[in-house]
């Protein structure tokens, strides 16, 4: 079972996320901020990381970088509600900090629900993201 850590500062959608991961069999933890998020990245192996951009105390960008001090090759989906255009495209350069999906809220939870499910099917099918499959 692949789990996914879900850091977001907004309970409900913690919980929203959290219920549909659980439901399509994968282990949700949950993180109210960056500070803990990375505490739970240390305990235990994700294997998806869900980050909310705009959070208390840490910005996004400092979270990623602190996960990737945890884990580089962790995947992470950058959700953020603040806008996607103008100056501050929190989202565009998530991307530049090595991100593989990005999402701009309200964003469909089906669509962040494929991008969970193409992270992990490496995991699934036993290999790791940019490894060839064992040769049989």
């Amino acid at each position: 079972m692949a789990r996914v850590l879900i850091i977001d500062d907004d309970a409900p959608t913690r919980d929203v996320l959290s219920q549909l991961l659980n439901r399509e069999g994968y282990e949700a933890v949950e993180a109210c901020d960056g500070r803990e998020g990375v505490q739970c990245s240390q305990a235990a192996s994700m294997d998806v990381i869900i980050l909310d951009m705009l959070l208390p105390e840490q910005s996004g960008l400092e979270v990623i970088r602190a996960l990737r001090g945890v884990d580089p090759a962790v995947p992470i989906i950058a959700i953020s509600g603040y806008g996607h255009t103008g100056p501050l495209d929190v989202l565009r350069i998530a991307e530049t900090f090595g991100v593989q999906r990005t999402f701009q809220k309200p964003f469909h939870l089906q669509e962040l629900l494929k991008a969970v499910r193409d992270l992990t099917q490496d995991k699934d099918e036993g290999t790791h993201p940019g490894e060839w499959p064992p040769l049989t």
